[in-house]
């Protein structure tokens, strides 16, 4: 008997559940249901359940599926629901308990390898599901190959379920047991979610046979007031406080409901619904209405309207093309002027009527008009807003692939961005980082020669060191360089500096000579690269160094023609360039230790200097004091970072919710100016909910300015670092202040320098060399309370001991790199020691140009 009752207890097959839940929804189709039962039949994967929601049919569907059910347990046959499509598969999927969802075609067949194919694929990839080929379509049938949040919400595309394959835990993620769905839209809402939380990964191969996709009404209302209704307040709350895009993007939200209104009046339309002709007209006058008061106060409502018209065109007869051409040359044009000339097109006595031609009277149609730029130069702008938006949700993998979309029109500052973004992906290598820079150089520099500069000799035999930085006005500079600069042996090194925008007397008096060098597109006269190198060669600099990174306003392309006998980038890029002619790249022996064979993927050389290579000095600043350890007062430990939103990925919030299920009582403090975005704070909030921590472990606050910053660190006990991009100024403002820091030492520069700042303020016990010891050393630190309050006493005084703060030696440190650049080069016979391309040319440095640009 006991053995028996054990047996009883254990789980059988049908108790299990299966690897994937197939759903079926419609009502009086049974040719449909007929058809979806063979072929689940064939299906090459056998381990799946069907979960069958019959809307009250009356044609014998629900009979069939019945019979099928008495010889097949895989069939579950659910009591009728709603006779909506939207809310008939919301229930659906609410029963499913497949690892995997997917949806069957109500006009078509799954292929007999389907299920197998897409789990494979779900097991690959870490995307929420698997759009497969056919997934994204609009109502000519043609098929888009990428599904994200911009094809979905302002292009004429709309999503076919039954080609994209779920995972059951991201439904549940974002929201499956919530009640704000929206039911008439529920195809459009689902795929919105999914794809900017999680991501949906495209498989370039057809899953399922359907001969009209376009017509498919699986997860859309029958409805047509209902489903006007719902697509539009979908659209309203992405581009609101709380949604993807935010607030501040009005125009874009009424592009937006320009094409959702048109894919649904093409819908309808098709299905034979006439009432849709009369429905549609008061929201479309009120999007065209809306564009015309917004194109007097936003000129990117030009980029609007004309993105609009490139598939709009069809009855503008004759004035189509010639339109389409006057208005791609006033794309293609740089400057204020196009925007003039686009005010005077859209503004004219004929502007409204043309606005209202093209949205109120022209359905979208099949292609981009022949005269219009291509769809992927008139979309860039908005793929780089939204590669900006996941960075700062810290989804940096997502923003990548967004300004991958953004590249078209060779935007060197995008392009550029993408590669400092890139520092911060958990999946970046030190070979990827590496291939990456090497195509912006091929995109944006071609194929530079090896430059050699002879070294100039002045009276006075004093090297001239020229520091360039885009943010040169900013408190990265106060904090980490301004006092290294003023520390430097003026008998031996003169000091220039140059920067796109002036600075403060504070800043700028540290240097020698100061040059204002904007870039032609900001300032006239300005300097393109040609003109910045001439000014930096006539100003005879031996050493010049780059602090910019590849943050917008860098100087790299300058570079690439050499503008001094030795060039370094140093700071904002903690990793290597592979720009032509720039020698040397900045680190020490933590960061890239020379056993560790990292030279091997660097174009430059890599100096190592003695110590950490940064300094943060914060002793001539007016600072707050040292404030009591504040687990004192409040009885519980509060961890914190403030590191900028774009550090703080999927990976490092597990970490952390660790932490806090290993330290009971405490909470977390993030503060960041991209949470001062409400959808920022959810999305953040939503990650720590998936692994177990609710909203009263959590404290999520926006920017402010660095002053009230700093007096928040009354309220840390122990700041946490981030990963895979260290914090910079985070970590060394916490240390300032008397909160100890734990960090995790990655096994690239980007991931490293961290553990560098931290043993620059003697405290190596603090550096974790694994993700899980990261998690015990925090908790280890948090139990300690003696310790914390010792720390909090005495790690201002151990930043300058130890050299963290300690600019008049890091000054010596960087005064010793550069002679050693420089004897080097003069060894050599030649200034150039980069190793990359092979083929050189000599310029003299001859002042030019640039005399009458000097300040």
């Amino acid at each position: 008997m006991p053995n028996q009752a054990a047996s009883s207890s254990e789980p059988t097959d049908q108790d299990r559940p299966p690897l994937f839940s197939v759903i079926w929804c419609g009502r009086d189709t049974s040719d449909s249901a007929r058809a979806a039962v063979d072929a689940l039949q064939r299906q090459t994967l056998p381990d799946f359940e069907l979960v069958v929601g019959d809307c009250g049919s009356s044609d014998g569907t629900l009979e069939l599926f019945e019979a099928a059910a008495a010889s097949d347990k895989r069939i579950r046959i659910a009591h009728r629901w709603t006779t909506q499509s939207g809310d008939a598969l919301l229930t659906a999927l609410r029963q499913c308990r497949g690892e995997y969802v997917a949806i069957c075609p109500m006009d078509g067949t799954f292929r007999p390898q389907a299920l197998e194919v897409a789990a494979r694929e779900l097991e690959r990839s870490a995307a929420g599901g698997i759009a497969t080929k056919g997934s994204l379509v609009d109502g000519y049938g043609n098929e888009l190959d990428r599904v994200d949040i911009v094809s979905l919400l302002l292009t004429n595309y709309r999503p076919y379920l039954p080609a994209i394959f779920l995972r059951r835990k991201v439904l549940l993620a974002v929201g499956l047991d919530e009640d704000d769905w929206f039911g008439g839209s529920l195809a459009l809402d689902l795929c919105c979610r999914l794809s900017t939380d999680y991501g949906l990964a495209y498989y370039s191969e057809w899953l399922v046979d359907c001969p009209e996709p376009a017509r498919s009404v699986v997860g859309v209302s029958t409805d047509v007031t209902e489903a006007i209704d719902d697509r539009l307040r979908l659209v309203a709350r992405a581009f609101s406080a709380d949604g993807f895009f935010g607030r501040g993007c009005e125009v874009l939200a009424l592009e937006s409901k320009a094409n959702q209104l048109g894919i649904l009046w093409q819908q309808f339309r098709a299905a034979g619904q006439s009432e849709i002709e009369y429905l549609i007209t008061a929201p479309l006058r009120s999007v065209v209405w809306g564009l015309h008061l917004s194109l007097r106060m936003d000129h990117r409502t030009l980029r609007t309207l004309h993105r609009l018209l490139c598939i709009r065109s069809a009855n503008l007869g004759l004035l189509a093309t010639p339109l389409q051409r006057v208005l791609a040359t006033i794309a293609s044009m740089g400057g204020r002027l196009p925007i003039h000339l686009g005010y005077a097109i859209w503004n004219q006595a004929w502007g409204y009527w043309l606005k209202r031609k093209i949205l109120l009277l022209t359905m979208p149609g099949e292609r981009f008009h022949h005269a219009a730029p291509s769809r992927e130069s008139m979309f860039a702008d908005i793929y780089a807003l939204a590669a900006a938006r996941h960075e700062e949700r810290g989804q940096i993998d997502f923003a990548i692939e967004m300004w991958d979309h953004a590249r078209p029109p060779d935007d060197v500052d995008i392009d550029s961005t993408a590669c400092q973004a890139l520092l911060k992906s958990p999946t970046a290598t030190d070979l990827t980082l590496a291939d990456f820079q090497r195509k912006w150089v091929r995109r944006h520099l071609g194929d530079a020669r090896v430059v050699h500069l002879n070294m100039k000799k002045r009276s006075g035999g004093k090297i001239r060191i020229g520091y360039h930085c885009a943010f040169m006005d900013g408190d990265t500079m106060r904090n980490m360089m301004r006092d290294v600069i003023a520390a430097h042996d003026r008998d031996r090194f003169e000091i220039y500096g140059y920067a796109p925008r002036p600075v403060p007397l504070d800043i700028g008096s540290v240097f020698d000579a100061w040059r204002h060098t904007p870039f032609e597109a900001d300032a006239s006269p300005g300097l393109n690269d040609e003109r910045f190198r001439e000014l930096v060669r006539s100003d005879n600099i031996d050493v010049f160094v780059e602090l910019t990174g590849f943050s917008p306003g860098h100087r790299f392309g300058a570079m690439s023609g050499r503008c001094a006998p030795v060039q370094v980038s140093f700071l904002n890029h903690t990793g290597t360039s592979q720009v032509p002619n720039v020698d040397y790249v900045l680190s020490d022996e933590i960061c890239t230790p020379s056993d560790s064979g990292v030279e091997q993927h660097y174009s430059e050389q890599i100096y190592r200097l003695p110590g950490c290579f940064f300094c943060f000095d914060y002793s001539s600043l007016d600072e707050p004091p040292v404030a009591e350890a504040p687990h004192l007062r409040n009885g519980f430990i509060t961890f914190g970072c403030f590191g900028t939103a774009g550090k703080i990925g999927s990976g490092l919030i597990e970490q952390w919710a660790k932490l806090l299920r290993r330290a009971p009582g405490s909470i977390l403090h993030v503060q960041n100016p991209q949470l001062s975005r409400a959808g920022n704070r959810r999305f953040m909030l939503n990650r720590f909910r998936s692994h177990g921590i609710s909203h009263e472990r959590l404290r999520l606050e926006g920017g402010v300015t660095r002053g009230e910053l700093l007096k928040v660190y009354r309220q840390i006990d122990i700041s946490l670092d981030t990963w895979p991009y260290c914090g910079g100024n985070t970590i060394a403002e916490s240390l300032w202040h008397g909160v100890p820091v734990v960090t995790y030492r990655g096994n690239r520069f980007s991931s490293a320098y961290g553990a560098s700042l931290v043993t620059a303020a003697g405290c190596p016990d603090l550096v974790a060399r694994t993700l899980d010891e990261y998690v015990e050393l925090a908790v280890e630190l948090a139990r300690d309370s003696s310790r914390l309050v010792r720390l909090r006493q005495n790690l201002r005084q151990m930043s300058l001991k130890h050299g963290l703060g300690d600019s008049k030696q890091f000054a010596r440190n960087l005064e010793q790199a550069f002679s050693d650049m420089l004897v080097r080069a003069s060894a050599t016979g030649d200034a150039a020691v980069s190793r990359s391309p092979t083929s050189t040319t000599a310029v003299p440095c001859e002042p030019g140009y640039a005399d009458a640009l000097r300040r």
